[in-house]
């Protein structure tokens, strides 16, 4: 009699299953498809994207040794990276494998809450707030002098008035240090000063950076007006030891004394201005660097125009100091890079672009050959 009732209460079960669709089958069918369902939640959460380059240099008459002229290479994969753990918040990175110099570029957490007092808050290691985009390989002398690498920083915004914004940065702090001008630190011949590590890498004193800046940005004020940007930045540091091994090769270059670590700020100001119109877009940079009585401007300006798939582009940077040029400190002159660049957008993944610099330099004495040519070839994923 039991045995009857357990069956008939069984095959009820199986019954109010079946009318219901959720058979065995059907229920491994919806296993599947919570799993199926889960994985494409996972993608939207990770994007992922990169490239491979390669690259022919041609320098000319640089003082390097004899195979540093010129030649085909290899020159980095770029892997990107964005993983959203929650509306608003995502982790972002950026590795780049490179012959001469494998590096972690970014990797921090950014945070945005608009109904927030901050509406933008990023930790990690990431760019300074006055980095400023460019479309070419060859970097200009601003790029080379000031934002070339990352840093370990905590960045925080502040929205006002819809278009304007204020940001601060409280960042490890770069040292100075001399690096080449060429696409390719092989040797250090043809240096200017630039911030170039963190302090982790420094010695004795203390050099934490704060930077500052107000910013503001005006979208699609028409069909042909896409953009309007500009940024007001300024930054200040003590000066560390580092700095001063750095700054004691210019001990003999009139007009300049040295430094003192420790009671010796590090300051920098200027202004970025991007703006696009139609198939014109340009981006610009001013910065006044000061250590002491050395004085540093740096200009940079770039313009590109995009024709179907063509895009000719033409960059002007140029560095003036405060000390007069010697000859046997290359740190001490004033220098112009003009570079003229043409890119072809081969395939929607492929693009070709040729590069040529002219490097002009105020030495104090006799000039020098060394202009540049690159061409460079770019597959994305």
């Amino acid at each position: 009699m039991v045995a009857a009732t357990t069956a008939n209460q069984k095959e009820s079960k199986e019954s109010v299953d079946v009318a219901n669709g959720s058979t065995p089958d059907a229920q491994s069918e919806d296993k599947k498809e919570k799993k199926k369902n889960k994985k494409k939640k996972d993608k939207k959460k990770l994007k992922w994207d990169g490239n491979v380059k390669f690259a022919f240099r041609f320098a000319k008459s640089r003082a390097r040794r004899a195979e540093d002229h010129g030649g085909f290479e290899f020159s980095a994969i770029n892997l990107k990276a964005k993983y959203r753990l929650q509306k608003g918040l995502e982790l972002r990175g950026w590795y780049q494998i490179d012959p001469i110099e494998s590096m972690l570029k970014e990797a921090y957490a950014r945070l945005e809450d608009k109904d927030a007092t901050f509406d933008l808050i990023q930790m990690g290691f990431q760019r300074r707030l006055f980095y400023l985009k460019s479309d070419l390989e060859t970097d200009s002398l601003n790029k080379i002098a000031l934002y070339r690498l990352r840093d370990l920083s905590v960045l925080a915004r502040i929205s006002f008035l819809k278009r304007w914004y204020w940001d601060i940065q409280l960042a490890n702090g770069g040292q100075l240090d001399t690096r080449d001008i060429s696409p390719r630190r092989v040797t250090k011949q043809d240096v200017i000063l630039s911030d170039s590590f963190d302090d982790r890498q420094a010695t004795g004193t203390n050099s934490r950076e704060i930077l500052s800046g107000l910013g503001y940005k005006l979208k699609n004020v028409s069909s042909q007006f896409k953009k309007l940007y500009f940024l007001l930045f300024a930054s200040l540091r003590p000066v560390s030891d580092n700095d001063a091994q750095d700054l004691a090769t210019l001990s003999d270059v009139p007009g300049f004394t040295g430094v003192s670590v420790g009671n010796t700020t590090y300051t920098k100001m200027g202004l970025n201005v991007t703006w696009e119109y139609g198939q014109v877009e340009s981006y610009s940079q001013y910065a006044r660097v000061k250590v002491r009585e050395l004085e540093r401007d740096l200009l940079s300006t770039e313009w590109s125009y995009r024709y179907k798939k063509w895009t000719p582009i033409f960059a002007y940077s140029q560095q003036t100091l405060s000390v007069d040029p010697d000859f046997t400190a290359r740190l001490s002159w004033d220098r112009r890079r003009f570079t003229l660049g043409l890119r072809y957008q081969w395939l929607d993944a492929a693009r070709l672009a040729v590069e040529v610099t002219a490097n002009d330099e105020d030495t104090g004495g006799k000039s020098i050959n060394n202009d540049e040519l690159l061409v460079s070839w770019v597959y994305s994923f």
